[in-house]
């Protein structure tokens, strides 16, 4: 897996990976919780994995499933359509119509979760931070185009609203 992160939600800066530079950030939670350390690059604030710790605070919260609305045979494989316009094609040999739907549900229901945990991620550069902050009060930190690490010359993550680019 590689690099990956987002944009602080205050300043709207890039926060770098810590092999481009140490950067402190702090992670607010819907259960009011925050945890603060150096970004690693790969979604942990020092020993908090932020996503799963999303996961946990969003359990019981049943995503919208999503369903299918085609399914075509096509050659050796299946294109499968489902109703928030994601399309899914298997080219197994063999491959039934009903495994070809359950594994394109199983797929399309676990990236439905991801764009939602992506979507609750709320990271402040830690010098933006004040103490009435909450995950409430935060927008959502934008995803960084340069992945935390991918920049061009100079130090772009350190720009108010960070652009992406090179």
């Amino acid at each position: 897996m590689g690099f990956f992160s987002n944009c602080c939600a205050v300043s709207g800066q890039s926060i770098p990976a810590d092999c481009v530079e140490p950067c402190e950030v702090t992670a607010f939670f819907p259960d009011g919780h925050r945890v603060t350390g150096i970004y690693d690059g790969y979604g942990r604030i020092g020993d908090c994995d932020v996503r799963e710790n999303l996961r946990e605070c969003f359990a019981d919260r049943q995503v919208d499933p999503v369903t299918i609305v085609s399914t075509k045979r096509e050659g050796d494989g299946w294109k499968i359509t489902f109703n928030n316009g994601i399309v899914y094609e298997y080219e197994y040999d063999g491959l039934t119509q009903q495994d070809a739907e359950a594994r394109a549900l199983f797929y399309a229901n676990s990236r439905t979760s991801f764009e939602f945990i992506e979507k609750q991620i709320k990271m402040v550069k830690t010098k933006y931070v004040k103490k009435e902050m909450n995950w409430q009060n935060l927008p959502v930190s934008a995803y960084c185009p340069e992945q935390g690490y991918f920049y061009g010359r100079g130090k772009p993550w350190n720009k108010p609203k960070y652009k992406g680019g090179k």
